[in-house]
């Protein structure tokens, strides 16, 4: 059964309709989920029946318009038996080949090539949000994964040259690195990129969430950038990872970083791709 993180307290109701007879306050936590009526009565509003503390199942409204009050925990994925799937050292043994790196939107290089595809290489040592992801991630497939294989076309997916905005996620999915998320509002799981845009189609940000904490609501993030006390490679409003090679057991107690609440109304058009990583436990 799937849970749901109540963000903030919320009345309860006898249906999904906040006109009903309330029933009462649901305090902040993590309940079962019943039944979830999306979009309803119409696309302003989404309702969730859960089971409240004291076993009763009653009706929340758990969004209203572009405000989302509550966020939907999935069962952790295991992908030990899965033949795409990595060690998650793969990923984090490859950081401190970008701590050199700053951020540039429009010269972006690369510390090495990859399979395919020939790139500009580090000098200067330079990338953005895409190149970063690509590069990471890319790289620790090909270093684990006997019959991976990259190309042009993945490369341009990568970096969004087609309609498709989403293409990053799509591309991930395609080449068996990742699942689609089905809900963009779930709860992000280790190591998540997200292809987030704040308009249509403007704005446009691609970044991994490496952890959640779901007492707070924050989210512990991997990117490359030019704000949240970033210039390059590193975890937003912590630093880079040239002075954090890894990030701190505290960082969910860091009142500076962002909630998902927060995430999902700055990129209010995303999608999910859930890396294939196994026996995590760098965090």
């Amino acid at each position: 059964m799937n849970k749901i993180r109540i963000n903030q307290e919320l009345k309860t109701f006898v249906d999904a309709d906040t006109q009903s007879t309330a029933i009462g306050i649901l305090k902040v936590g993590e309940y079962d989920i019943i039944e979830i009526k999306n979009n309803y009565p119409n696309a302003s509003t989404d309702y969730i029946m859960l089971t409240d503390t004291e076993q009763k199942n009653v009706w929340i409204c758990s969004r209203y318009q572009e405000t989302s009050y509550a966020s939907i925990i999935q069962p952790t994925l295991d992908f030990n038996n899965d033949s795409y799937a990595i060690e998650e050292e793969a990923l984090t043994k490859l950081l401190p080949l970008f701590n050199s790196f700053t951020y540039d939107l429009d010269r972006p290089t690369y510390p090495f090539q990859l399979s395919g595809c020939v790139l500009p290489q580090s000098t200067p040592a330079q990338n953005n949000c895409c190149t970063f992801v690509e590069a990471l991630v890319v790289k620790a497939w090909e270093d684990s994964i006997n019959n991976f294989s990259w190309n042009n076309a993945c490369h341009g997916q990568m970096m969004i040259l087609s309609n498709d905005y989403f293409s990053p996620v799509t591309c991930l999915v395609e080449q068996k690195m990742a699942l689609l998320v089905d809900d963009e509002n779930q709860v992000p799981q280790p190591w998540t990129v997200i292809q987030g845009w704040k308009t249509q189609w403007t704005g446009g940000h691609t970044f991994i969430i490496i952890d959640y904490d779901s007492v707070t609501d924050r989210v512990l993030t991997l990117e490359s950038n030019k704000a949240f006390n970033l210039n390059g490679v590193g975890y937003r409003m912590i630093g880079s990872i040239a002075e954090n090679p890894k990030p701190p057991k505290s960082w969910a107690q860091n009142d500076s970083l962002w909630t998902w609440t927060t995430m999902k109304s700055v990129y209010k058009f995303r999608k999910q791709a859930k890396l294939k990583v196994k026996n995590i436990s760098w965090i």
